[in-house]
């Protein structure tokens, strides 16, 4: 399925507001080396790095989102983020007919991350990241553990990372 001329990327007909864990990958704009630096397997956050890290923990601040996991890498950022509502939250929300309630819900996922991007970017001054990201639905613990391993040990990695 094409949307103005691109790909649609997103799981189809899936709701993105469900409760649930989700592996998010946010790559930079051209995969630009802007986070910071790897050293001995460990790494260095620098100012754009650190200004990211600051609204990845603000996230823990939104309604029903937590982030488990995460780690920021040279060039890109893993998110394991937790959404523990489903769309009747939305519909405590006075004033919305049901149908805007619906747009709000299937949203969920998509917005936190467009707000997260911007909101970086608007710190750093500039646009800084590729229009698009990838994400996985974590569908069991089996799952789970193995992303949260790979986000644990991404930074000891790295000279294997298909991101470098």
């Amino acid at each position: 399925m094409k949307f103005n001329g691109r790909k649609v990327i997103r799981k189809s007909g899936y709701n993105y507001s469900f409760s649930g864990c989700y592996f998010i990958t946010i790559c930079s704009k051209e995969k630009k080396f802007i986070f910071g630096d790897i050293k001995e397997r460990k790494m260095y956050l620098n100012e754009v790095g650190k200004l990211t890290k600051l609204e990845i923990l603000r996230l823990n601040n939104e309604k029903d989102v937590d982030v488990v996991k995460f780690v920021i890498m040279p060039n890109h950022v893993h998110l394991l983020i937790f959404l523990k509502s489903d769309a009747n939250c939305f519909i405590e929300r006075k004033g919305k007919k049901l149908e805007d309630v619906r747009v709000l819900a299937e949203a969920r996922i998509p917005k936190i991350i467009q707000q997260f991007k911007s909101r970086v970017s608007r710190c750093v001054g500039t646009s800084i990241w590729h229009s698009r990201y990838h994400d996985h639905i974590v569908r069991n613990q089996r799952e789970y553990k193995m992303i949260y391993n790979y986000i644990e040990n991404n930074p000891m990695n790295w000279d294997k990372d298909c991101y470098r």
